[in-house]
């Protein structure tokens, strides 16, 4: 038993070596970027948010990088046309098959993905402010669309 006790508090001390940097600050991402916005040193990004966090404000835009939204050697103003042409797309398919839908010209394929989701966003904790209320909760609407397209 004491064994495990010393286990233990072992792997605690070491939680607190691995989380204690500050989070990730505006001023330090921007360390990871050349002149050009690009973003060239990803590991130690991943290792300083890993072993620090991120503070909240920048995370939208640090979580981007952490999970390749971006395809390799994007500048800032890049990523932005990046963005804005995925959006596009995104709104692009989400209307065909909403049209698709109202025209009932629904296939197979959408009606089957339809469902799925359907159940899925419909047993999305209640819980949770952002979900909280009617299945009529437009982030309720917002998440079955995003799924299903």
């Amino acid at each position: 038993m004491e064994k495990l006790l010393q286990k233990a508090k072992t792997f605690v001390e070491d939680i607190s070596v691995v989380t204690s940097r500050p989070p990730l600050s505006d001023v330090e991402f921007r360390n990871y970027l050349d002149p050009g916005g690009v973003l060239c040193r990803p590991r130690e990004l991943r290792y300083a948010c890993y072993h620090g966090g991120i503070e909240p404000g920048l995370r939208k835009v640090v979580w981007k990088h952490l999970l390749n939204v971006y395809p390799e050697g994007l500048s800032g103003n890049g990523r932005i046309e990046y963005i804005r042409a995925k959006s596009k797309e995104y709104y692009e398919l989400r209307d065909m098959w909403k049209s698709a839908v109202q025209n009932g010209q629904v296939s197979e394929d959408i009606m089957c993905v339809s469902n799925m989701v359907r159940k899925d966003v419909l047993r999305t904790d209640r819980h949770l402010q952002f979900f909280a209320g009617q299945d009529d909760n437009q982030n309720i609407a917002i998440l079955f669309n995003i799924l299903t397209t």
